[in-house]
């Protein structure tokens, strides 16, 4: 809803940079978290991730492995996958991004150059730029 993602970057605000009120954050309050992303595809929440993995430029290692186990292994819900050409039936050498659990496969050429009055296609291109740097996030 409108008012969920509006809390929820306040609290990516909060949090940035905030180790005092991280270290407060719960594994439970993670799950919810996860479960928050996989119901609604919103790049909000994969901020919210990510500020729980470093803080001032320091790695919150206990959170990355959680948010890892919680995020990337136990369900791929919530999670845009990519693959080259040649793995999928499709053109070597391009890479291919699905956002529905590898039913479809969109170049990613194609998906990162969204038309801007097409909105969903804008925040699919948010969210995947948002996802890569949780990545980078859970590998600090």
């Amino acid at each position: 809803s409108d008012l969920a993602l509006k809390v929820t970057k306040m609290l990516v605000e909060l949090m940035k940079d905030n180790r005092k009120i991280v270290d407060r954050i719960s594994k439970e309050q993670i799950d919810d978290f996860v479960d928050l992303l996989r119901k609604n595809e919103h790049y909000s929440y994969l901020e919210l991730l990510k500020v729980l993995c470093v803080c001032n430029g320091v790695a919150i290692t206990d959170n990355q492995s959680y948010i890892a186990q919680k995020w990337l292994l136990e369900d791929t819900r919530g999670i845009y996958l990519t693959e080259r050409g040649q793995n999928i039936d499709r053109k070597p050498n391009e890479t291919y991004v699905s956002t529905d659990q590898m039913k479809t496969w969109t170049p990613l050429v194609d998906f990162v150059q969204p038309d801007e009055s097409d909105q969903e296609s804008v925040e699919r291109c948010l969210f995947l730029r948002t996802q890569l740097d949780l990545f980078i996030a859970l590998c600090h």
